[in-house]
């Protein structure tokens, strides 16, 4: 399955499956707000979680965590004033640190990093992946926010700005 393929098809099922066996003690969320979920990087790591990823389709899995990540980041970081709505929408995920950070968002890079693969070259697969997910969302990513833009507008009723005629 190519990078495409997998973020199109499969990766959501994938994440939803995470976070449905991550182990009720480990599941946080932000602003009290259940829908607001965190993954810590401590459970991407074998052992309590990220058996339910097949092994094949980790490294796919955690290059589009990270992108998932840091897209809801830059949403936050730059355009704030949208943000709300933007996560009612996508509902992506935090990603946090473990332990006495857990409540820290951290980089989304530690997808990668802290990923257990299950194979040795489990993670020189997900890195030769970024260049390929950098294509993606290159393209992905104007798409999205026009649509997301499109759906803020008809919820909002149109109301958001007034647009002069031509």
């Amino acid at each position: 399955m190519d990078f495409e393929e997998y973020y199109k098809s499969q990766f959501e099922a994938d994440l939803r499956a995470l976070i449905a066996a991550i182990p009720h003690r480990w599941q946080h969320s932000f602003w009290d707000d259940p829908a607001a979920y965190s993954i810590q990087v401590e459970r991407l790591k074998e052992g309590d979680a990220i058996e339910v990823i097949p092994i094949n389709r980790r490294p796919l899995f955690a290059v589009c965590l990270c992108w998932t990540v840091l897209i809801d980041q830059a949403v936050y970081t730059y355009a704030r004033s949208y943000y709300p709505a933007f996560r009612s929408l996508a509902r992506y995920p935090k990603l946090t640190g473990n332990g006495t950070w857990s409540h820290r968002c951290t980089t989304p890079f530690f997808a990668i990093e802290w990923m257990g693969y299950g194979i040795p070259d489990g993670k020189a697969k997900a890195l030769a992946l970024l260049p390929t997910a950098r294509e993606h969302f290159s393209r992905d990513i104007p798409e999205s926010l026009m649509k997301f833009f499109q759906s803020l507008w008809r919820l909002l009723g149109g109301s958001l700005m007034s647009v002069p005629a031509n």
